[in-house]
């Protein structure tokens, strides 16, 4: 009877756990906008927020409802492919497919944030697509 109060919530955590998987990789190719920095790839996602979410020193609120990615405490400019957004989480999800990004990186320090100006106060989360 001991063993059946563990086993079951270890089932679950494995289940769970399989749903949605990110691990860290690390890339030394010379081609790769990568290179030196760790880059999670998450699998399944469901939307851009799961991908954001993974991202150190990023959290998710919701105001009215609505779901905002918050990054230094307010929220952040989107850039997909160069192009910005604003710094609406919802305009930047329905501009991009999740299926479509090859990765999401998150910018919060000044020296990274400069090419964006006064936007960028509160970090950049930088939105890269398989077919740009």
């Amino acid at each position: 009877m001991r063993t059946i109060k563990w086993i079951i919530p270890l089932m679950l955590v494995v289940l769970l756990s399989s749903c949605a998987s990110s691990e860290y990789i690390s890339e030394t190719n010379n081609e790769s906008p990568y290179e030196g920095k760790q880059v999670i790839r998450v699998s399944n996602a469901l939307n851009l927020s799961d991908l954001i979410e993974r991202l150190p020193g990023t959290r998710m609120e919701y105001y009215g409802g609505r779901p905002e990615i918050l990054v230094r405490g307010g929220l952040p400019l989107y850039v997909i492919d160069g192009n910005r957004v604003g710094h609406s989480y919802a305009a930047a999800a329905n501009l991009v497919n999740v299926n479509d990004i090859a990765s999401v990186e998150v910018l919060k320090s000044p020296t990274e944030t400069l090419v964006y100006g006064r936007d960028a106060a509160f970090g950049v989360i930088v939105i890269r697509t398989r077919v740009s």
